[in-house]
Parts: C-alpha cells; structure tokens; sequence
C-alpha cells in the first residue's frame, strides 16, 4: 500500500494541492466565519477529482494485473481521504484559535469533532456508491449525492431545538458514529470494487 499512497501523494500531488489550497483559502477567508461544514465539503470533491482523473489514465485497467490487492487499492484512496479531511479541519482550527485564543480551544475541538463525523459519515456514503456503480457513472453519485447532501443538511436544520443541541452537544458520540460508518464502509467499497471490475 505503500506505492499505492505514494502514487495518491505524490503522482497526483496536483489535484490534492489545488483542492486543499482551495479548502485553506476558504477556511481563512472571513465571511466564511467558523463554519466548519463549508471548509470540510469543499475536501469532499477530492475523491470524485481522484476517480475521474485514474479513470481518464485508465488506472484501474493498469491496477488488476499490479501485485495489489483489492483490499489495498481502495485502502489508499480511504487513508487519502482522511488525510485531506484532517488536514482541512485542522486549517479551520487554527483559524478559530488564531480569533479566539486558547481560552476557546475545547469549543474549537468540539466543533472541529462534529465537522469530521461529518465528513466522515458523507465519505462513508460516497466512497461505497462510486465503487458501486463504476467508474462511467462517477458524475452521476456526485450529483445524486450532494442533492442529498442539500435536502439532508435542510431537514437536519430544521430539526426542533432539543434534537439539534442533543447532536451539537456530543461531539464525542457524532464522531464515533462517523468514524464507525466510515470504517465499515470500507469492506463494502472494496467488495464493490472487486466485483464491479473496475
């Protein structure tokens, strides 16, 4: 696996730095505020930018007759991803901390917890879907999946106040949820992926 992340990191090193430039830039521009959720989905394309360009190189043409395992092709692109996710979530806690000082650091960190369950459970829906459907229909789940993304966000902002403090407030709990969907999905992506044929 090893080759395979030095590939992701460092053969595509283009797209990983445009889209976290991008995500920086967006972190530190002020009318971005401390919202956590804007900065973290821009790192959501990552993949999609991923998959298109390997599809375009017919890289999974190249990567069935390599030495690699199912298993760790699409391990690499999970540890990629949560590398581009945690690097974004910490370029937004250090913005809150640069505005607020230390004094607010457990606040930061609890924000910084639910934007990552976050991230992680959307990744842990993403991933699966575009191995499951192939690489010709990549476009097709992005689209799909930020309108769910959009009508989700929508009616879980317009959960009553109660409902919304109780996540808000377990920071701790949303990001073992997020962490345990992500991790599960791993099987199912690579399951997907071995029998798609990619």
């Amino acid at each position: 696996m090893r080759a395979l992340l030095y590939k992701d990191l460092v053969v595509n090193r283009s797209t990983i730095l445009t889209y976290l430039v991008l995500a920086v830039v967006a972190s530190l521009c002020p009318y971005v505020g401390g919202h956590w959720v804007f900065t973290l989905s821009i790192t959501l394309v990552l993949p999609i930018a991923y998959l298109q360009q390997e599809h375009k190189e017919k890289w999974f043409q190249l990567a069935a007759v390599l030495p690699y395992s199912p298993w760790a092709v699409v391990g690499a692109r999970y540890v990629v991803t949560v590398l581009a996710g945690a690097i974004t979530a910490g370029c937004a806690l250090l913005k809150q901390l640069a505005r607020h000082g230390l004094a607010e650091l457990l606040p930061s960190l609890s924000q910084a917890a639910l934007a990552l369950a976050l991230f992680l459970l959307l990744q842990g829906v993403l991933l699966p879907s575009i191995y499951a459907l192939g690489p010709d229909r990549i476009l097709e789940v992005y689209l799909i999946f930020f309108g769910l993304v959009f009508v989700g966000g929508m009616l879980f902002f317009s959960l009553t106040e109660p409902i919304f403090l109780w996540f808000s407030t377990r920071p701790g709990v949303m990001f073992a949820l997020g962490l345990a969907l992500f991790l599960v999905s791993l099987p199912i992506a690579v399951g997907r992926y071995a029998r798609q044929g990619w």
